[in-house]
């Protein structure tokens, strides 16, 4: 599930928690076919809003006896005592795996919770993401591609349409990208449709083009590349575990 909809409640626990319980009943819902969690959040969210979360995971790992992973995603657009307090009911809820919680939990964001420094409006301090969350198992990060590997990804484009990609071309992508799964597919994406004559699969993608497409995600000010320039062009989608 992807909690980024209780972003715009910010420090508002409550209305964030409420978001966040909806859209995990709604993800069961369509990817479980289950109504159960449909059923109770509203209930949890009304009576226990402090540590709804931890509720709504504990009733729904009891439900049946199967083991229950949770992901989820975009964790870090929570900001100050949302954030800590979504981290400090998972935290809570670590001694009751795997019979009453998630026997694990993935979070997904472009920072490890380890560098995280929160911000409290409510202790009036800087909490950070060790001592709100220190329960966590393993930090993985999604890394770069390989020349091998985003050649491969744009030959896979040449084998179901036929249209080809010069050597020059592919090599000025990854001179472009330097692996950042982002620039290579978004190079991609570019270059095969939105420069409208390589529509047509007849066309070769020449160095040129693909040249162009650099330029023109950078005219457009693509969202993306404003992140990879603050992070230092390093992508990194860190997944903490635990």
């Amino acid at each position: 599930m992807n909690v980024e909809s209780a972003q715009a409640f910010r420090e508002n626990i409550k209305e964030a928690l409420t978001a966040i319980l909806s859209e995990i009943a709604s993800r069961a819902r369509s990817f479980l076919n289950t109504n159960y969690l449909e059923d109770i959040w509203y209930d949890i969210i009304s009576r226990r809003s402090g540590n709804a979360l931890n509720e709504l995971l504990t009733q729904w790992t009891e439900m049946d006896h199967q083991p229950k992973v949770l992901i989820i995603d975009e964790i870090d657009s929570l900001i100050g005592d949302t954030l800590i307090s979504v981290l400090r009911q998972l935290r809570s809820g670590y001694d009751k795996r795997p019979q009453s919680f998630p026997q694990s939990i993935i979070l997904c964001g472009l920072r490890d919770v380890r560098d995280y420094r929160i911000h409290s409006s409510a202790e009036k301090t800087i909490i950070t993401g060790g001592s709100a969350f220190n329960v966590k198992a393993e930090s993985l990060r999604l890394d770069d591609f390989s020349k091998a590997e985003m050649i491969e990804l744009y030959h896979e484009h040449t084998s179901t349409t036929g249209q080809v990609f010069t050597d020059k071309a592919l090599d000025m992508a990854w001179l472009l990208s330097d692996g950042q799964p982002w620039l290579i597919n978004a190079l991609g994406y570019e270059v095969t449709w939105k420069i409208k004559e390589l529509r047509d699969p007849v066309q070769k993608i020449t160095e040129s083009y693909m040249q162009a497409a650099g330029q023109n995600l950078i005219t457009r000010r693509e969202t993306h590349l404003d992140q990879l320039v603050s992070e230092n062009m390093a992508w990194e989608k860190n997944v903490p575990i635990y």
